[in-house]
């Protein structure tokens, strides 16, 4: 994908994958080891037995590992797999957007942070395209592991205490593989701004959806509400409340959204979400402009 240099310079440019256009883990905290999500013939199922990882502080952190991979990929394979977290749990909260500091009553933050890089190593995510015929469904899929290994240092009590090495988590190949093949770009800016996890995931995939627009000859689309529901709601919607709270939590994060990308071009309507053509949230020019990743 091709991106504007003076643009990545005014702009905390960071990648998020497709994968996780999909609101693969759960907003709040469940007892539940399994999620899985249908769109269509697509199905993903993430699987952690710590426990699935929840709430914005796990998307941050795969921001953050899935950038590092983009950025890393010119190294030798072995070498860009593994992410390098710091050699303290502060100097990592800093490079995720959290100015939070390890004393007092930030350590149950810090605890919960920990948590979640726990329960991301030990998690596994599986894609499969289900295909319905007349007498079965037929499925074919990949089982694919986060990670190889794992370093992690976190005393919440201590978290300015610096290691000798730095930890780092190695992604698994396939993983990488998946990571580098189609890198979608986003403002980390906005990304880290956003306190609900929801508007991170609606931030994630309206910018998909605006490179997808932008290859079309419609000027607009219709996102109908079945199809928002599909990817932003934790579970069926079967009454007319459930479905009124659910349009009015989407219209509060776009509100959300549109104060730090004013640009994104998009509308609740009754029929769904109207999104617009326009620049994504990280601009393309033409090739003169460009480097290629």
């Amino acid at each position: 994908m091709l991106i504007d240099l003076e643009e990545a310079e005014r702009q905390d440019v960071g990648y998020t994958s497709r994968i996780f256009v999909q609101a693969l883990f759960p907003y709040r905290k469940t007892d539940d080891l399994v999620r899985q999500v249908q769109n269509g013939p697509d199905r993903i199922t993430v699987t952690s037995p710590d426990g699935l990882p929840y709430g914005k502080y796990p998307r941050l952190i795969m921001a953050y590992i899935i950038t590092q991979a983009v950025h890393r990929q010119d190294r030798p394979e072995d070498e860009a797999r593994r992410i390098p977290l710091g050699s303290s749990m502060n100097s990592f909260l800093g490079q995720i957007g959290l100015l939070t500091r390890g004393t007092g009553g930030q350590r149950g933050t810090l605890t919960l942070i920990r948590e979640q890089l726990c329960r991301i190593t030990t998690s596994s995510i599986k894609v499969e395209k289900i295909f319905r015929t007349e007498h079965r469904d037929r499925g074919r899929g990949k089982s694919i592991d986060i990670t190889d290994e794992y370093d992690l240092w976190f005393d919440p009590k201590n978290a300015d205490q610096a290691t000798v090495t730095e930890s780092y988590i190695e992604l698994t190949r396939e993983f990488y593989q998946q990571i580098i093949e189609s890198p979608i770009p986003i403002d980390l800016d906005v990304l880290k701004q956003l306190n609900k996890p929801r508007a991170i995931d609606l931030y994630v995939w309206l910018a998909l959806k605006k490179f997808w627009l932008s290859k079309r000859p419609d000027r607009d689309f219709t996102f109908t509400w079945d199809t928002l529901a599909l990817h932003f709601s934790p579970k069926k919607l079967h009454t007319w409340v459930e479905r009124r709270d659910f349009r009015t939590e989407i219209k509060k994060c776009l509100t959300t959204i549109q104060e730090f990308w004013p640009e994104v071009g998009a509308d609740v309507t009754p029929a769904g979400l109207l999104v617009y053509q326009g620049d994504p949230p990280v601009k393309q020019k033409p090739p003169r402009k460009q480097i290629r990743l």
